[in-house]
């Protein structure tokens, strides 16, 4: 059954739920009461509006301090806080402040000053207010620098403007002293250049006195008028350009116009003054001089002759190589190079002070597509040069003749080796071998050819035996092959001071000397070079061992035929002839030192005394012809003198007499006696004399051409040795005197 519902018509309104105020926020839910009258109510309102005003005023007061508490709280916290920032901002500054010093030191100042240099060039920036502006352009890149570090507040804060402007400004006054310097070293720097190329087109001919002195004059208003006050800054530029000029000429070897600009500096005036005439300037002037004259004597050493001849030796060895280049695709060798060089340099100082520029117009030359005209070409515009020296005319276009024939020589069309007869192939092959044998570096087809000036081309056999020298010629490269002239140098100087003993007195210092340094010594050392040299190339020993023992043989050959040398010239016995010779004729007897003395030939005393007379001495007394007296009678006297010790009795006997035969010891007692072979004739007759120089001749001719003497003939060497004679002229002078002694006999004393 379904359920009713209620009825709620007459009843009044449900009670409303609020939330009401109370204190200890509390809550109350007021309920209306049925039945109240209005004051009741007004009463019961006003007791909770008492409770509510109490309870808001705790509330206050609880709110008023919290907010207190908070107050306290967030003061405190901001001063901490305060405190923390001041801290951190000063950290921040010293941080600031580190980087930036270690900016300026490591960035700044190194790029400040690798860019100062910039204002110096003074073309560029040709004002002060020019370079101002670029350095103000480097400043604003250095400040930027600084901004990028730190950023634009810190860069731009006090300090960091105050380190920047302690570095900045003073650098900027510094660059600009720099370049008011470079402006005024830039102005003399080019009145010094424009002084020099105007006194170099004046010098470039004849030196004209008027126009110098006009150049002199004139460079001086045109200084003052370009700002040069300072006088002394004037006369610098003046010397600087006259003796550049000088140097110029010296240099390029034009030393007749060096010379002439030089007497025209010593007349040249400025504002009525001499300007070269200080003391100064005068003892350059003669250094120059001398300088001058030091040079002209060097080029008149070698005559112009002499240095067209040489200049046509090189030409005739270029022209065959680059000739071989072109033709017969050969590799030129160092000496074709060595060639080129040598045409070139004498004809300019440019290129023989520059060796790298000298190289390059060598390599052109070389590397052209008509490497000859390419040569000629240049020969002809550098002697053509105003600088070029004053011998290159005379060698390159005034030697035309002898450089015409070597082209002659070298251009004419060689024959191919098949189209040779055999007899002539087989001749030239001996030649080849001939002149092989004669080279003193490793012969090769192609020298030889060139050389021989040969028309023709190699063939098979020719180069066969090419290739053979060459290696047979290998010892011409040893070092032990290179060092024998120097060897034998110091082999002679040793053996010579050694033979004189090891305290020679100072005349014998100065034969020592004389010996191994004289035109003697000089000519044994070539020839002792030559012969071992070609004895090295007969034998051509392979390996340093091999080379080692033949040498040491061969040098001891040359050192007992140098030792032979220096014994005749030692002359120990003192017989070297003095007389006068000219070309093998004696022109003036030498006399003895000591003059030959007539000793008494009897002594006081009675008829029964013992006679000291000597019968040959008075034959002479009494007119006998000397070939009248018997030789025994001389001999038997001369052994009495030399047993009595008659001193001046033997010097007169041999004097008038001379030996009865060649002898050693009688040599010896003609030393004694202070007798020489200027004194003595030595020979009993013509013919013996004949006989012992032609063998003494022979022995000689054949130590002298490096032949090894057999120990007989050493032994026969001595003989002349002895004598004084170790080359040709001593032994004809030797013989000259002889054969006066016998053909013109002396008045008997």
């Amino acid at each position: 059954m379904a359920k009713q519902r209620v009825q709620v018509q007459g009843v009044g309104e449900a009670p409303v739920v609020a939330p009401v105020a109370l204190p200890g926020f509390q809550y109350g839910i007021a309920q209306r009461k049925a039945g109240t009258n209005n004051l009741l109510q007004l009463a019961g309102n006003l007791e909770q509006v008492g409770l509510i005003t109490k309870g808001y005023a705790g509330i206050v007061q609880q709110q008023q301090q919290r907010e207190q508490a908070l107050e306290r709280g967030k003061a405190l916290q901001f001063k901490q806080q305060q405190a923390e920032a001041e801290r951190q901002l000063a950290k921040q500054q010293r941080i600031h402040e580190d980087m930036l010093k270690n900016h300026i030191n490591t960035d700044m100042l190194p790029l400040l000053q690798s860019r100062e240099g910039e204002v110096l060039d003074v073309e560029k920036y040709t004002s002060k207010a020019e370079a101002s502006q670029h350095l103000d352009t480097i400043i604003g890149q250095a400040r930027q620098g600084v901004i990028n570090l730190l950023g634009e507040d810190v860069a731009n804060s006090l300090p960091s403007q105050l380190l920047v402007n302690s570095v900045i400004p003073k650098w900027k006054t510094t660059a600009l002293e720099n370049y008011e310097k470079a402006q005024d070293d830039y102005t003399i720097d080019q009145e010094n250049v424009q002084l020099m190329e105007t006194l170099r087109a004046a010098t470039s001919g004849p030196i004209d006195v008027i126009n110098i002195q006009t150049i002199a004059e004139g460079h001086e208003k045109i200084m003052q008028e370009k700002g040069i006050d300072d006088a002394t800054d004037r006369q610098r530029i003046l010397e600087n350009g006259f003796f550049a000029t000088l140097d110029t000429l010296k240099t390029k070897g034009r030393y007749k116009d060096a010379r002439s600009l030089m007497n025209v500096m010593s007349l040249t005036k400025v504002d009525g003054r001499r300007a070269f005439g200080s003391a100064v300037n005068q003892e350059k002037l003669n250094r120059y001089s001398v300088s001058l004259s030091e040079e002209e004597d060097k080029q008149r050493t070698v005559s112009k002759t002499t240095q067209q001849q040489i200049y046509q030796g090189y030409y005739d060895a270029a022209l065959k190589g680059l000739n071989a280049m072109t033709k017969f695709n050969y590799e030129l060798e160092p000496h074709h190079y060595a060639a080129l060089k040598g045409l070139l340099e004498p004809l300019s100082t440019d290129l023989a002070d520059n060796p790298q520029a000298l190289e390059r117009t060598v390599q052109d030359i070389v590397n052209s597509s008509n490497p000859i005209a390419a040569l000629r070409a240049k020969q002809f515009e550098l002697s053509n040069d105003p600088d070029a020296p004053d011998l290159a005319k005379e060698l390159y276009i005034g030697n035309r003749a002898k450089l015409n024939v070597v082209e002659q020589a070298i251009f004419e069309r060689p024959t191919l080796g098949v189209n040779l007869q055999d007899p002539y192939k087989r001749e030239q092959e001996e030649e080849f071998k001939q002149w092989a044998s004669q080279q003193d570096k490793p012969p090769t087809v192609r020298d030889f050819i060139e050389s021989q000036e040969k028309k023709y081309t190699p063939w098979t056999e020719l180069e066969q035996l090419g290739i053979e020298a060459e290696a047979k010629g290998a010892v011409l490269t040893s070092k032990q092959y290179k060092d024998v002239d120097s060897n034998v140098g110091r082999m002679m100087r040793f053996e010579t001071e050694m033979a004189y003993g090891a305290d020679p007195s100072e005349d014998e210092e100065l034969q020592i000397e004389d010996t191994y340094r004289g035109e003697s010594g000089r000519e044994f050392q070539r020839s002792a070079t030559q012969r071992i040299q070609e004895a090295l190339k007969a034998a051509a020993p392979e390996g340093d061992k091999e080379i080692n023992n033949l040498l040491r043989d061969l040098e001891r050959q040359e050192k007992e035929r140098w030792l032979r040398i220096v014994n005749a010239k030692k002359d120990s016995m003192k017989m070297k002839t003095e007389a006068v010779i000219k070309d093998g004729e004696l022109i003036e007897r030498d006399e003895p030192v000591e003059d030959i003395q007539k000793a008494r030939t009897k002594r006081v005393g009675g008829f029964f005394d013992k006679p000291v007379a000597y019968p040959s001495l008075m034959f002479i007394e009494r007119g006998r012809p000397l070939n009248q007296v018997d030789r025994s009678v001389v001999e038997k006297d001369r052994e009495d003198m030399k047993e009595t010790e008659k001193y001046h009795a033997a010097r007169r006997s041999y004097y008038n007499y001379g030996l009865t035969r060649y002898n050693r010891a009688e040599i010896k007692r003609l030393d004694e006696l202070d007798l020489d072979v200027d004194d003595v004739l030595l020979f009993g007759s013509r013919l013996e004399a004949e006989m012992k120089v032609e063998e003494w001749q022979q022995i000689l001719r054949k130590d002298l051409e490096g032949e090894q003497l057999t120990a007989e003939e050493e032994k026969i060497a001595e003989e002349y040795i002895e004598l004084g004679i170790y080359n040709e002229q001593t032994y004809f002078d030797f013989v000259a005197v002889q054969f006066d002694l016998i053909d013109r006999p002396r008045r008997p004393l």
